[in-house]
């Protein structure tokens, strides 16, 4: 597909922001035409800006501005005049500040985006893609840990799950006639139930925010971040990540 005049120096524009945030200064990306997404445009975005961190830098200058090209195509022509008067890369530079990082964010601006086209929302869009295209392949020690933790925490709880059903059991049979008592038991295993659920979704998302970081993720774990996008209460995970960055 080509994309011509005011969408076409958007494009460019943007793609050039958001190199340089990448760290990249001696590649200018010119759009002449480019490739569309054969499968989920969230997921082939994730895995293009992923394939890019382990890219040499024309590569993956090449690869990133693809992306931003696309999703340049897609912006209604209103919102792309709006653009003109517009210093570009200042907005996305600005932008780049106040950003989240990690997996999630990557995936809530290009979902937000994909959901509701806007200037806005692109330029967001275009400085989260740049910040974890410029991100190195590494080990992530501090998630590492806490993962083990939690996974420590996990064990224990489900112990004591068992315990508890192993007495709630025997209580039942002893004291059936104790509804309050049972109704005590019911709810203590209903509260660590619900502890080991949420310790669980988090162990989860730590699984595939390493796997990201550390560049092994694979198709299936794109597929649940699109799936199962992370649960609202999940605060202290991304306030990790984000210390971690």
């Amino acid at each position: 597909m080509v994309i011509r005049d005011k969408p076409l120096l958007l494009a460019e524009r943007l793609a050039t922001s958001a190199i340089r945030i990448m760290g990249i200064h001696d590649y200018r990306f010119e759009v002449r035409d480019f490739r569309e997404p054969s499968y989920n445009p969230l997921a082939w975005t994730i895995e293009q800006v992923l394939e890019a961190r382990k890219e040499y830098q024309g590569d993956s200058v090449r690869r990133i501005g693809n992306v931003i090209a696309w999703l340049t195509s897609i912006l209604p022509d209103v919102e792309v005049s709006k653009s003109i008067p517009m210093n570009i890369e200042v907005q996305v530079h600005e932008a780049a500040k106040k950003a989240a990082k990690g997996l999630t964010a990557l995936a809530g601006a290009v979902r937000d985006y994909l959901t509701a086209p806007t200037l806005k929302r692109l330029i967001y869009a275009t400085a989260v893609i740049a910040l974890e295209a410029s991100r190195g392949c590494s080990i992530e020690p501090r998630l590492r840990s806490r993962r083990d933790r939690l996974e420590s925490i996990m064990l224990k709880l489900g112990l004591i799950i068992g315990l508890l059903f192993s007495i709630f059991f025997i209580i039942s049979i002893v004291y059936a006639a104790n509804l309050v008592l049972a109704l005590l038991m019911i709810a203590a295993m209903g509260f660590l139930w619900i502890a080991v659920r949420r310790i669980g979704v988090e162990y989860a998302l730590l699984n595939i925010e390493i796997s990201w970081r550390e560049c092994r993720m694979t198709r299936r774990e794109v597929a649940s971040i699109i799936e199962s996008p992370p649960a609202p209460e999940l605060t202290a995970l991304k306030e990790l990540i984000s210390k971690s960055s």
